[in-house]
């Protein structure tokens, strides 16, 4: 979707009849792109800075099965409430991911109603 997204985006300059309106949505979904990789994989920006931050689905993940992967012994609570959040956070990604696919899908068709050039992700029409 990131892909698509910068293409779509270098696609509406060279487009006459696409207002700025149109822009902001594509710049607005890009942003909101963003903050779902951070909450997939964390913010490294804070954290090359060695600032404290929230545990990132995957590294929560990786949490559970590096600290459990070996053990014989029941599962600790502390890893059952990790799950736990870690179920939550997917179901809020996988919600966000489908809404924001849903939203560059539209953005897509109404780019191509106003004449923009191909980008990857559509189908080309060739025109009579």
């Amino acid at each position: 979707m990131t892909n698509k997204l910068d293409h779509l985006l270098a696609a509406l300059p060279l487009t006459p009849a696409a207002d700025e309106a149109l822009g902001q949505q594509a710049r607005a979904l890009k942003g909101r792109l963003q903050e779902l990789q951070v909450l997939l994989n964390g913010d490294s920006t804070r954290s090359s800075r060695y600032a404290p931050v929230p545990l990132s689905l995957t590294g929560r993940i990786g949490f559970i099965i590096g600290g459990y992967w070996d053990s014989q012994t029941a599962v600790p609570q502390g890893y059952r409430d990790s799950l736990a959040i870690a179920r939550s956070d997917y179901a809020e990604a996988v919600q966000r991911l489908t809404q924001i696919a849903t939203e560059l899908d539209a953005l897509g068709s109404a780019a191509e109603a106003l004449g923009a050039p191909w980008t990857p992700g559509r189908l080309p029409v060739l025109r009579q």
